[in-house]
């Protein structure tokens, strides 16, 4: 699982620093991830309020099960910023 590919063929084996990289990427991406899901329900709540989960329901997933967002329009979550990809890891098109 530690290896480089470019394209479908083997390049390398990742370096320990790479490989520490890489765990605190996913880390990171992971909380972003998070923070864009949460984001989106919470707008989704304050558009569609009750209607939450018949919007689920149209779009074929069961609701999350989530606690209540309060009302008050100054709640808000505190802001994630996508980290940036190790330098090793590049799209190639």
């Amino acid at each position: 699982l530690n290896q480089l590919y470019v394209g479908r063929e083997y390049a390398r084996d990742l370096s320990p620093s790479e490989i520490k990289q890489l765990k605190e990427f996913d880390t990171k991406m992971s909380a972003y991830q998070k923070y864009v899901s949460e984001s989106i329900h919470q707008q989704v709540q304050s558009l569609f309020g009750g209607m939450n989960s018949d919007l689920w329901s149209l779009l074929g997933d069961p609701a999350p099960a989530t606690t209540e967002i309060p009302s008050d329009s100054t709640t808000a979550l505190a802001p994630v910023e996508a980290p940036e990809a190790p330098s090793f890891c590049v799209a190639i098109y």
